[in-house]
């Protein structure tokens, strides 16, 4: 064997063997290593040393995950933390593409996180949290197949055949508990069953001929299975797939064809048929609509030649539109959105690119293992794999994140089970996963979820930041937006500064305001906006905590600021708090106190265009500083004595006063110019 062949097998190996780590040292302290794959940490006190270079990423298993971080070297990738720990002991910085997912802890040490600049946002994300098994059935037979109903609450399942039981079964599933409701005897192999994607039919195939029809539609209440429709084929029955829509249903026989069906009512209707010459046994499972309805993906187990096809069907008839050969196809499996497969080749999970008439495999994408990949699913956002394989050393049940920026994936799942996974299915709700495999059984799973705990780092942005989950602060942090995005992506994203901690916002612009999604979770939180725009897209409650304002911050938006803290909020010196037009800020502090907004001299000014101010009863007063009026400023008090109004300066602490030549001021209910002069 020649050096370079060495080298070659010698890498190949190493990319394998990452993938699953336990106790871990990544890298060298005195070299540059590269890591070569996307590590996978699934126990406690691993290490990525001073020169490993992390270029595919890396995730934890669970919260019992930790890993200490020490690298020089930049990280590129994905971060999936899944509620495990990260100690960072150097500064770090985060290449092009790359995505921080799930709950856990960061313990920042006074470092950095650098995000580099991009052309698409730095993403942090939910995620699904670590897997947690939930209902188990055990019977006497190998299971090969399982889906959930549409709404995540059934399960249908099929096994091999038993002379002593039954082959097709349903259950109830209530997010924990598996409970077996009814069950079918063919005394033949239950190889397929796949959900309607809207109602509650599934539709199932025998292994082989038996009395009555091969291809069946069943009702499911939850307590009884009604056969509504079938079709007697007089042969076995390998795969069926149901189009996104429901309208259709493609189904793969013994005898080498594909089948279409219409399906109205619970009742399938035969359209059309195709030969696929040349296979040697189409693959259990192995089939797949991809998201317009024209092209089903199809899988040959024994025959490596041609032995992954998508089929055209232009709602009569179909035909073959391209194929690849190479190794057999035990599943195969379009994404729910975009034109691509994912499909497993002997040990290997592969991604394929489709146009119509031609496959092209992504060589980046590849997915290694050391046993047999039976099975695929993507979860119906896309964003996640699922994939089941045949027993080994390793983990036979695994999941991943799908970045389709790049189209890499980066493993969040890796569960032992000892024994095959025959199949594998996302729930469609995307809370649950359920597989059939060796050992007799079905079981399901969920996942637990982790707040993000960040502690003492300085996130430093060069791109734009898009957050869709809750961050928690501890100690002293920052994010320092060097004029980039930070976007609250959805409801369920916040900053949450906790108790005796302090967040620093600098030179940013934040976007998604409202509800407390920006908030102190005590009154000795403390939130600093140096050069920050805040936009709010709804009213907006201000409860705990203080805010620091330092050089120019401006607040945008037609909505409802509610300041209710009891804690004194300050202007620093060479300070301006600038609220824009059609702005609502409301002064009704938890307790009784009208100067909880402080003003260190006459340098912190407060610029009013075209807003409003309210105070309840508690009254409201500004002094020390400085007030500018632009275009139509209301003031508008609830109360009516003289310690429960607006007031402007005091005797000993003028507030400098300067309205503009478009400046007007509105005042409704009691008002009192308190200035000395």
């Amino acid at each position: 064997m020649s050096r370079k062949n060495l080298f070659l097998l010698l890498i190949s190996i190493f990319y394998v063997s990452n993938l699953f780590s336990v106790n871990v040292t990544v890298g060298s302290d005195s070299a540059v290593a590269a890591a070569q794959a996307n590590w996978f940490f699934d126990a406690g006190n691993n290490k990525i040393s001073n020169y490993a270079l992390m270029d595919r990423g890396f995730g934890f298993q669970s919260n019992t995950t930790s890993c200490s971080y020490y690298s020089a070297l930049p990280i590129s990738g994905a971060f999936i933390l899944n509620s495990g720990k990260l100690f960072v002991n150097r500064d770090i910085t985060a290449n092009n593409l790359f995505l921080m997912e799930g709950g856990g802890q960061i313990v920042g040490n006074n470092k950095t996180f650098r995000v580099v600049n991009q052309n698409d946002p730095f993403e942090l994300t939910k995620g699904l949290g670590y897997l947690t098994a939930l209902g188990t059935y055990v019977s006497t037979q190998d299971f090969y197949t399982v889906d959930w109903s549409y709404q995540s609450n059934y399960v249908a399942a099929g096994r091999n055949s038993s002379t002593t039981g039954n082959e097709l079964f349903a259950f109830r599933f209530n997010g924990s508990t598996l409970t077996l409701a009814t069950s079918i005897n063919f005394a033949s192999a239950v190889n397929c069953v796949r959900w309607h994607p809207s109602q509650n039919y599934f539709a199932m195939g025998a292994n082989g001929s038996i009395t009555g029809n091969e291809i069946r539609i069943y009702s499911f209440n939850g307590t009884t299975l009604t056969e509504t429709s079938g079709v007697n084929t007089g042969t076995g029955v390998r795969a069926v797939a149901w189009s996104r829509d429901g309208n259709y249903l493609a189904v793969s026989l013994s005898t080498d064809y594909v089948r279409i069906y219409s399906f109205s009512g619970g009742t399938i209707t035969y359209i059309t048929q195709l030969l696929l010459a040349g296979v040697g046994t189409l693959a259990r499972n192995a089939l797949s609509w991809d998201s317009t309805g024209q092209y089903i993906s199809v899988g040959d187990g024994t025959t490596a030649t041609n032995s992954h096809r998508v089929l055209y069907f232009n709602g009569a008839t179909l035909t073959q539109s391209a194929a690849i050969s190479g190794n057999t196809t035990q599943n195969t499996e379009f994404h729910p959105t975009l034109p691509i497969i994912a499909a497993t080749h002997t040990n290997d999970i592969r991604l394929y690119f489709f146009t119509p008439g031609s496959i092209t495999e992504n060589t980046d994408s590849v997915i290694t293992g050391d046993s047999l990949a039976y099975s695929v699913h993507w979860s119906n956002d896309g964003k996640y794999l699922v994939t089941g394989r045949a027993a080994s050393t390793s983990t036979e049940l695994r999941a991943y994140r799908f970045d389709e920026r790049n189209y890499r994936f980066y493993q969040i799942v890796g569960e032992e089970r000892g024994s095959t996974v025959f199949d594998v299915r996302w729930s469609p709700n995307l809370r649950y996963i359920a597989i059939a495999g060796a050992d007799n059984y079905i079981r399901t799973y969920g996942f637990i979820k982790r707040k993000l705990d960040i502690e003492n780092l300085d996130l430093a942005l060069n791109t734009d930041f898009l957050l869709t989950q809750t961050v928690y602060f501890s100690g002293t942090s920052s994010i320092k937006g060097n004029d980039n995005n930070l976007v609250f992506g959805d409801s369920s994203a916040e900053i949450v500064v906790n108790s005796g901690a302090t967040l620093n916002l600098e030179n940013i612009k934040i976007s998604g305001l409202r509800a407390s999604n920006l908030r102190g979770s005590a009154q000795n939180s403390v939130i600093n906006l140096k050069n920050c725009k805040l936009d709010f897209s709804g009213d907006f409650n201000f409860n705990n905590g203080a805010i620091k304002f330092t050089n120019d911050v401006i607040f945008t938006g037609t909505s409802n600021f509610n300041y209710a803290s009891n804690t004194t909020s300050s202007f620093d010196s060479n300070t301006l708090l600038y609220f824009a037009p059609n702005f609502q800020f409301n002064y009704q502090p938890s307790r009784n106190s009208k100067d909880l907004i402080y003003m260190t001299d006459s340098s912190s000014i407060l610029y009013l265009d075209g807003c409003t101010i309210r105070s309840t009863n508690t009254g409201f007063t500004l002094k020390q500083g400085s007030l500018f009026i632009d275009n139509k400023v209301t003031l508008s008090s609830q109360g009516s004595a003289l310690s429960e109004i607006i007031t402007l300066g005091n005797a000993s602490q003028n507030l400098d006063i300067k309205i503009f030549s478009d400046g007007q001021i509105n005042v409704y209910g009691g008002f009192n110019y308190a200035n000395a002069s």
